[in-house]
């Protein structure tokens, strides 16, 4: 009869110890995805969009869409957006209206101003 008894207890601390496990671990996965919800909503909060018409700064050492350099009196001056084609800005005048460049530029290399 004792052997039964320490075998019984044996289960029930098997048993006690893996209803911990899975408890911590569904515990765990619910944090997870709290974080993940969490992340995602940070992600799709937007960002201001560049549109036609937006003013716009080029980010230093920027290339144009194709890879071309890009003289180094562009970066100092605000350009007005022409065309948006999804990640491909066109630029156009310089918001003193003097100077025209006509560029693709890729948006992640634009401020918008």
């Amino acid at each position: 009869m004792s052997k039964k008894t320490i075998s019984d207890k044996s289960e029930n601390v098997r048993d006690t110890i893996l209803v911990e496990k899975k408890n911590n671990l569904e515990g765990q996965l619910s944090k997870c995805a709290e974080e993940s919800k969490s992340k995602e909503k940070i992600s799709k909060k937007k960002s201001p969009l560049i549109e036609v018409g937006s003013r716009v700064k080029i980010k230093a050492n920027s290339k144009t869409y194709s890879g071309v350099q890009i003289a180094n009196f562009v970066y100092n001056k605000t350009w007005i957006v022409k065309e948006v084609d999804g990640n491909r800005i066109v630029i156009d005048k310089d918001t003193s209206g003097k100077h025209s460049i006509l560029t693709a530029i890729h948006k992640d290399n634009l401020i918008l101003v």
